[in-house]
């Protein structure tokens, strides 16, 4: 299975200079854990939830943020996404084509492709 068919397309992005409470903002409205942060159009970062709790609301994105973005492309396999992760501590793996962020996918979203047992595992190798 291709990254592509599992990856979630609505992606919210900050800024790294962005306060926290902005990112706040952005996890409540939307009901998501991940952003993407960019920096003139590039993935220069991710931010989960729980990087920012306990933090300053005017603290900035950037003092927070997870650096040294692991990103893929549309038609990286599951699988091989799934081994680039496992130890990188990050929940969420930007998705890039054209140099351009199509969507993210998540540690749920390749649990879910888990979930639906061996014949999902083949088509996803």
């Amino acid at each position: 299975m291709r990254i592509a068919e599992l990856m979630t397309r609505k992606v919210i992005c900050v800024a790294p200079s962005d306060p926290l409470s902005l990112a706040r903002e952005h996890f409540r409205a939307n009901n998501i854990h991940h952003l993407v942060v960019l920096e003139h159009g590039r993935a220069v970062g991710v931010l989960s939830v729980r990087e920012v709790i306990g933090k300053q609301a005017d603290a900035t994105v950037a003092s927070v943020m997870a650096r040294n973005v692991m990103t893929v492309g549309p038609d990286s396999s599951t699988r091989d996404v799934a081994t680039a992760m496992i130890g990188r501590g990050h929940g969420c793996v930007p998705v890039v084509e054209n140099g351009r962020i199509v969507g993210v996918v998540t540690t749920t979203d390749l649990l879910r492709v888990l979930s639906r047992g061996p014949s999902a595992a083949r088509v996803s190798a």
